[in-house]
């Protein structure tokens, strides 16, 4: 049981993680004159904002699969 707990709590933690990342990403987005930077620092902003929506819906997915319980296996074939 205490595993379940301490696990749960990292979860979150990471997931706070992931969402203070993004928001400092958005101000730095904010903040860039995107004409005044080099354009591979624009892509490299833009990677890194598609990396972090990624791990976060990939964590949100985990974690919602993971209170769903297992999926009933798919019938084969036609109902009869």
């Amino acid at each position: 049981m205490q595993y379940v707990i301490t696990r749960e709590r990292g979860i979150v933690q990471r997931k706070i993680v992931i969402l203070i990342a993004q928001l400092a990403l958005a101000r730095k987005v904010i903040v860039t004159d995107p004409y005044e930077v080099p354009p591979t620092s624009v892509a490299a902003l833009a990677a890194l904002a598609l990396a972090l929506g990624a791990t976060y819906s990939l964590m949100r997915d985990d974690r919602m699969g993971a209170t769903d319980g297992p999926h009933p296996p798919a019938s084969e074939g036609r109902p009869s």
